[in-house]
């Protein structure tokens, strides 16, 4: 999985103005944005402290290394990170 920054976007929120960061995210695995006609929740990526929602996902096969590529957005309902041991 390649994560890449992207820019923050200054939203305004009922409680005031938020700078929300955004990822460009490669990956050979299929990556799942949400779909609520398959009550289907969007993957989520755990990356420099925060988590963040996979917003849209694409598979791209214009080229040799198929993979996909997707878009994600800092969340705001911030979670504890899932700790495997």
């Amino acid at each position: 999985m390649d994560i890449q920054t992207l820019e923050n976007k200054v939203d305004t929120t009922p409680d005031g103005r938020d700078s929300i960061q955004r990822l460009k995210v490669f990956c050979d695995l299929e990556i799942l944005a949400e779909d609520q006609s398959k009550q289907q929740k969007a993957d989520r990526v755990f990356f420099q402290g925060k988590w963040f929602e996979c917003q849209t996902s694409r598979l791209s096969e214009n080229t040799p290394l198929r993979h996909y590529t997707a878009t994600f957005v800092q969340c705001l309902d911030e979670e504890e990170p899932i700790v495997e041991g």
